[in-house]
């Protein structure tokens, strides 16, 4: 389950701060097999409004090398990103990697519906998640 929080202090004399902003989402639990909770936001992303790209957010039980190879719906590869056990992307628990919506030549892609495949290798065992990306401009 993911949940919000906020929080707030107490001084030595008894008085309360005001609480934070909401903080979140935090996933509470171990992850369900080697990679779990894969997808990624905002989904449909609008470029006009958020032209950073998209997020790809997913939960792995343990480091491990990850592969995220993005397709058109042709099946050609349009991007590949790769992530080393224990570096950022790839890290026990939540990860949430950007997608700058561009190809592997800098240019960003055309409007339309995008496969994702986002692959967990740990001491040869794998594990393979896939979803789709919706890119409007």
């Amino acid at each position: 389950k993911y949940y919000y929080y906020r929080a707030r202090q107490q001084n030595l004399a008894g008085e309360w701060s005001a609480w934070s902003a909401p903080q979140g989402p935090m996933f509470t639990g171990r992850a369900q097999g080697l990679i779990s909770n894969v997808s990624n936001f905002p989904n449909p992303v609008d470029l006009r409004v958020n032209p950073a790209g998209t997020y790809l957010a997913y939960t792995l039980n343990s480091d491990a090398l990850i592969n995220i190879k993005i397709y058109d719906l042709l099946g050609y590869l349009v991007k590949e990103l790769n992530f080393y056990a224990g570096q950022d992307g790839a890290k026990t628990g939540e990860n949430k990697v950007l997608w700058d919506c561009n190809n592997m030549s800098g240019e960003t892609v055309v409007k339309g519906i995008y496969l994702a495949v986002v692959e967990a290798n740990i001491s040869g065992q794998k594990k393979m998640q896939k979803f789709k990306i919706g890119v409007v401009r």
